[in-house]
């Protein structure tokens, strides 16, 4: 896979960045590529977190934040010299599997910053394994910049596919700063397709989330330790309730 390749693949996830975002700070940055691809699933598969009044109030936050997710999503698909095409071969240094591109270069002057990557790659008769890491480092482009890494690991077969993000980033526009860390799996087969999603707290406690909102209410599925809720609340989130594992309201 090679250096252009790999941003063509990371603004694929930049367009689902709004399905993942979350208001936590798990501390996933520190760990290896693999490690925060093994988090997620393990989030998914076995979320930690206990659902109860206090972590809804999370997920609600979340939800209410969501907007400045969809501004760090688009801010990163609109960057010039960053993805696919745009992206000079003489802006980057390094390999194919290991190297950066220079953002000032490669978009003419109209941003800045550094994004370095390493690819590793494995194939073998059942298929192959891609795990791409990208650092972002202050990607600028006016007043607002993105600072921060995204993990991405591909698992493909003969019979279907795996794909895992978790990304960890901190956007400042003008005077306001956002920091978002999150996860999301996607798999895909011949009998059809998923997409979960990890939410990350501030402690690090994880849960699996899914949201639908309207005009008049909003409603969370969100799954935890001690089972899965379905949860409904007010446009404002001042009030509500959750049943299923159990019940509790606010």
């Amino acid at each position: 896979m090679n250096a252009l390749r790999i941003f063509g693949l990371a603004s694929i996830f930049a367009a689902s960045f709004t399905l993942v975002a979350c208001d936590g700070q798990g501390g996933l940055a520190s760990k290896s590529p693999q490690e925060r691809v093994d988090a997620v699933q393990s989030a998914i598969s076995d979320p930690s977190g206990q659902v109860d009044k206090d972590s809804v109030q999370v997920v609600l936050d979340v939800a209410a934040s969501q907007a400045k997710f969809e501004a760090m999503s688009d801010f990163l698909q609109s960057v010039p010299g960053l993805y696919g095409g745009q992206v000079d071969a003489k802006c980057v240094s390094g390999s194919s599997a290991d190297g950066s591109v220079d953002l000032s270069c490669s978009s003419g002057g109209k941003a800045s910053g550094k994004v370095s990557y390493k690819v590793e790659t494995k194939v073998s008769g059942a298929g192959a394994n891609v795990l791409v890491e990208m650092k972002f480092e202050d990607v600028c482009e006016d007043s607002t910049c993105i600072d921060g890494s995204m993990v991405v690991g591909v698992e493909s077969s003969q019979t279907g596919a795996s794909t895992v993000m978790q990304a960890s980033l901190d956007m400042k526009a003008g005077s306001e700063s956002t920091h978002g860390e999150w996860g999301i799996e996607v798999k895909s087969s011949e009998a059809g397709s998923s997409v979960n999603i990890a939410v990350f707290d501030d402690a690090g406690d994880s849960y699996v989330l899914s949201t639908e909102v309207t005009a008049e209410s909003a409603s969370v599925s969100i799954k935890g330790a001690n089972g899965e809720f379905s949860c409904s609340y007010d446009a404002g989130g001042a009030s509500g309730s959750c049943t299923g594992a159990g019940e509790f309201s606010w």
